[in-house]
């Protein structure tokens, strides 16, 4: 697609003022259409609807494994990030004196689940010190020698810096000391492949609706081939089993894939949601899509820079997402973030005491240029 094809898919003017994709991301116009078109013919015919669409689940299946470099096998498709992880929490057989390991700023999804466990279980539960939104690699290796926790969680990229983690020297080391790698990819995937191979990831799990232009309440679960028969599931219904059409044959026996943990009905409109998403990420190309990204980054951070502002984000391009932040002088972040969008509908969040942009192809200088000279006029 060229500039002009992109810019029709987010007509509204207002998208360029929009700087939480690390939210939820707006939706292109020919992913509505076709979820619009899903939507009629599931009003008026839903059994044969759900029968025609239902080769969307493993379509949408494959576009998560290229985008993860797993197989669709090891793929089961979840509502959020939350769940994704409980599964894995709740699906591993945990003793007294374990030991799980995370960060202390981590977002709440990556972090209760393991309280739960901590609560349930009796097992120990480490937290990482992050300084300044960061903790360097080399510090989370030493802890994984000090600690060997049984299970390591984190995100791919900080949810409120941007810091994007070197996975593959994690993975690394929990390779070499047989610790589970838990990842959250809320905040990567769509934006950054993620290679769950060479990361040495043993589970990890995502939301549809950030990077992705999939809908609220989707997410995906991968856990490696090696590791299924180890987390056992918690939900179980007719999805669960070989042969659930065979409604009145009763065989507890469980998919010999992670459809195990698919249990029930899917929402297919969800499904076709998210798998057209994906379509549009792909046709963007990923590296297309950084680049510009990259380059609003590089022209706000001067901007803010310029008018006396604090920025983080500020990073080499590999250690980048698509999230950036910064602090005024003189005007609180969360006061900023709140008068932004009361007097110039400008969407953006305070996080971590920091006003949080988030990029995506929607957004272009012109925003950005309105922002700083709005943020100006209110010092």
């Amino acid at each position: 697609m060229q500039d002009n094809d992109v810019a029709s898919e987010f007509p509204d003017p207002r998208s360029s003022d929009y700087y939480n994709t690390a939210g939820s991301g707006l939706c292109p116009v020919t992913v509505r259409d076709q979820v619009k078109q899903y939507v009629e013919a599931s009003c008026a015919d839903a059994i044969g609807t759900s029968q025609k669409y239902a080769p969307y689940v493993e379509a949408l299946r494959g576009h998560l494994a290229r985008l993860l470099g797993c197989t669709g096998a090891e793929l089961a498709l979840m509502h959020h990030t939350a769940e994704g992880a409980n599964v894995i929490a709740h699906g591993l057989q945990w003793q007294e004196g374990n030991t799980i390991m995370t960060l202390d700023r981590e977002y709440p999804s990556t972090v209760y689940p393991w309280m739960n466990v901590q609560k349930l279980h009796k097992v120990h539960l480490v937290l990482l010190e992050e300084r300044d939104g960061r903790i360097e690699e080399d510090e989370i290796v030493k802890a994984l020698h000090r600690e060997r926790p049984r299970l390591l969680a984190m995100s791919a990229v900080e949810w409120c810096t941007g810091y994007r983690f070197d996975l593959q020297k994690i993975g690394e080391a929990c390779g070499e000391l047989g610790i589970v790698f838990f990842v959250d990819a809320a905040q990567s995937l769509g934006f950054w492949e993620i290679d769950v191979e060479t990361c040495k990831i043993s589970a990890l799990a995502g939301s549809a609706w950030k990077w992705l232009f999939g809908p609220l309440g989707m997410g995906y679960l991968y856990l490696r081939r090696d590791l299924l028969e180890r987390v056992t599931p918690l939900f179980v219904g007719s999805e669960s089993v070989v042969n659930p059409r065979e409604y009145l044959r009763y065989d507890f026996t469980f998919q010999p894939d992670m459809r195990r943990f698919e249990y029930s009905t899917m929402n297919l409109s969800a499904v076709v949601w998210l798998e057209a998403g994906i379509h549009f990420v792909q046709q963007q190309g990923l590296e297309r899509i950084r680049r510009h990204v990259f380059d609003l980054q590089d022209y706000a951070l001067e901007r803010l820079r310029d008018i006396g502002c604090t920025v983080r984000g500020d990073l080499p391009r590999e250690r980048r997402s698509g999230i950036i932040g910064f602090r005024h002088p003189k005007i609180g972040s969360r006061e900023l973030a709140t008068t932004l969008y009361r007097e110039a509908a400008i969407i953006a969040r305070e996080r971590d005491g920091f006003v949080r942009l988030s990029f995506h192809l929607y957004n272009h200088r012109p925003g950005i240029d309105r922002l700083i000279d709005l943020v100006t006029h209110m010092a």
